[in-house]
């Protein structure tokens, strides 16, 4: 089988873990401060303590918008973003962007599934782009 290396496009990088929120880039692996000040409160919150010591991992729920965070060093890290509204990623894809928009500006080395396109990056790092026939509906940035 395929090592990922292999199979990885030399277009997706680190730089592509980022959306713009609101006019703002947001990028995964930073705190989660930056998009609850461009964002507000959320709309609703959870919370899974999974180990004390360590802390919790959260889930912010914002209109179109969900966030998860883990922690790490006694911070809150943003390790996924899934969004189905206005945000596009720092490439000029959202909703309803076509599978051929996502080709161009990803290019074609990606894992197909029956209704995603996922573009993985090192080991733990994907963007998956839930698609609608020939469209994106969703959005999910992943950075373990």
């Amino acid at each position: 089988s395929e090592n990922v290396e292999d199979i990885a496009d030399a277009r997706v990088d680190e730089s592509d873990f980022a959306a713009d929120v609101h006019g703002s880039v947001v990028k995964l692996d930073e705190e989660i401060n930056h998009l609850i000040n461009i964002l507000g409160e959320p709309d609703s919150f959870t919370e899974t303590v999974s180990n004390p010591r360590i802390g919790s991992e959260k889930i912010y729920i914002y209109d179109g918008i969900v966030i998860y965070t883990s922690p790490e060093n006694g911070k809150d890290i943003v390790n996924s973003i899934a969004y189905c509204g206005e945000e596009k990623t720092l490439s000029g894809i959202g909703i309803g962007s076509t599978r051929a928009d996502i080709e161009a500006a990803y290019g074609i080395h990606y894992i197909i599934d029956p209704n995603y396109i996922i573009y993985q990056y090192g080991e733990d790092a994907t963007l998956r782009f839930y698609m609608k026939g020939e469209e994106c509906e969703c959005i999910e940035l992943n950075w373990e």
